[in-house]
Parts: C-alpha cells; structure tokens; sequence
C-alpha cells in the first residue's frame, strides 16, 4: 500500500497548486495531515487491531486478496470487516474501494466481487464491481505478449494474467451458480403429451451434475425418454 496506492496519491497532491491553496499538508513517511481541516491521510499495517478506532471517510486495499499471505494477519475478513465499518458515521458518502488480481477463485476478492455484481441487479445499488483483464487494464501489455512470456504454461497466462485464478485450483464455478427460474422445469412436464413441450423442445433432456468443490471429480448424467426407453 506504502509503494502502491499511497505513493501514487503523494505524488499527486504535493506541491499540486490546488492542495497547495487550500490545505495547510503536513508530508511525514506514510503520513499525510492537514490540521485546519481535521484529514488525515495513512497507511495502517494489515492487521485488525490496526484498523479499530479510526472514523474513515474512504478506505483503500490494496492487493486485497493477499493479505492472507501477510505474517501479521490472522483473518483478512476482520480487517476489512473493520475498516467497512469505520466508514459508516459517513453512511452512503463513506466509501470502500478494493483493487487486487487474484490470487484464488474463492478469496475475498471475488467474494466481493460476487457480491457487488449481484446488489448491482437490484434497485439503487451502492456498489459497483469491476473485473479487466491485464491487457484491458494495462494499455502497455497486449494479449500476445502476455501469451508468449507464458510459452507453452497456459494456466500461468489464465491464472496471472487472464483474471482465471479457477484453473489452478480445479474449481468449476468459482462465481457460483445462479438459477434461472424462468425456464421450463422439464421434470414436471407430460411426457406422454407432446403438445405440452415447448417449441424449441423436440426431445426433452434432464441433465444431473455433481460441480467438484475442491479437487474431487466432477460429475454430469444427461437423459433423455424416447417411448418406454430412456437413454
């Protein structure tokens, strides 16, 4: 965060003529404060009981995903936890905003992101979330050169570059699984009563699946019943 995020917005403000007007900054090692206005600005260490206490106007991870690999984190999920909550004395103008690649399918990263995608199909949505790949984020790298720094290690250039975590780990649905209730149960359909399919059905098909969650084998049966034979 210190080399990231937080270097990035010291370059941006010191000496810009803007701050320069209207706020009276103090610039110390991970540390930016303007007493007038009652600001700061600060990089915490990954750590829970750093992140309690403080009144948040906006909290910012980053590499969010690998803070479990931190030796001074006990639970990644207690950290952000606690930081979301600092920023609810500002209820919807308090803001959490979140950047890492991913490091696993089912970290908290795509949990979040999962989430988000979700809330953002419902009415007055307050979050918003974003997935690019390296090459769509990053105007100076293309597609094929990512490819060719990979050579033949085609799960390298899915799971590092791609935004495909999932193939290293074997998981099947690392987004989840969203049904859609819409379509036509073909289990309570009238099989003896053709004129109950739909249009598009000529023969109905069931299909079973039985998703691996961890690196157990993954599991599809599809039948369908012409006359007294199921196949």
């Amino acid at each position: 965060a210190d080399y990231g995020v937080f270097a990035n917005m010291r370059n941006m403000i010191e000496e810009n003529e803007f701050f320069d007007q209207w706020f009276d900054l103090n610039f110390r090692d991970q540390f930016i404060e303007s007493k007038s206005k009652n600001v700061i600005a600060q990089v915490l260490a990954p750590h829970a009981g750093r992140a309690a206490g403080f009144t948040n106007k906006i909290g910012i991870f980053d590499e969010l995903d690998f803070f479990q690999e931190s030796e001074t984190l006990l639970d990644v999920q207690k950290v952000y936890d606690k930081v979301c909550n600092s920023t609810e004395t500002f209820k919807r103008e308090g803001k959490i905003i979140a950047i890492s690649s991913l490091n696993t399918a089912t970290g908290i990263m795509m949990r979040e992101y999962r989430d988000a995608k979700i809330e953002q199909r419902r009415q007055n949505p307050i979050s918003l979330g974003l997935m690019y790949k390296t090459w769509e984020f990053n105007p100076t790298l293309t597609e094929d050169d990512l490819r060719r720094s990979c050579g033949n290690n085609r799960i390298k250039f899915l799971r590092d570059f791609a935004n495909q975590p999932e193939v290293g780990a074997g998981l099947q649905f690392p987004e989840g699984i969203i049904t859609n209730s819409t379509i036509t149960n073909l289990l309570n359909l009238d099989f003896n009563n053709k004129s109950s399919f739909p249009e598009t059905v000529k023969i109905p098909h069931v299909v079973a699946i039985d998703p691996a969650w961890k690196n157990d084998s993954f599991g599809f049966a599809c039948a369908y019943k012409r006359g007294n034979t199921v196949t």
